[in-house]
């Protein structure tokens, strides 16, 4: 059968929604996926930060390379939410763009992104074994 997994994501200013249905091993609708990526781009950060922390609790790598394109947000909450969804999704692709945030003017930023990488590199290990 289908597992269904359900995020409200709530903001301050916000209420969304998305149901995830997908196979017994875990993988998502592409339209649920679709959904979560649009809102990394919503006019309001709190919508923002809610999808990043939803595609990271995915664990999608498909959500890779939206959460990447994102990672300048004006908001350092959003970016924290997104750096750390890339570790929770422990992709190798997720490095390169995890290396410049070590250079963020924002110090939670830089701490998520010290830990997102020790994420990465114990999957990675993980994967190998």
């Amino acid at each position: 059968g289908l597992k269904q997994q359900h995020f409200s994501l709530v903001s301050s200013s916000s209420l969304f929604s998305v149901t995830m249905a997908g196979a017994p091993d875990g993988t998502e609708t592409a339209d649920s996926l679709e959904v979560l990526k649009e809102k990394l781009t919503s006019s309001y950060w709190g919508d923002r930060q809610a999808a990043a922390r939803a595609l990271g609790t995915l664990g999608t790598d498909e959500a890779v390379p939206a959460l990447l394109a994102n990672m300048k947000d004006h908001s350092s909450p959003v970016r924290v939410a997104i750096v750390s969804a890339l570790g929770q999704l422990g992709s190798a692709d997720a490095v390169p763009g995890l290396s410049e945030t070590w250079k963020d003017a924002d110090v939670d930023v830089r701490k998520a992104a010290q830990e997102a990488m020790k994420v990465i590199e114990k999957k990675q290990q993980a994967k190998r074994c």
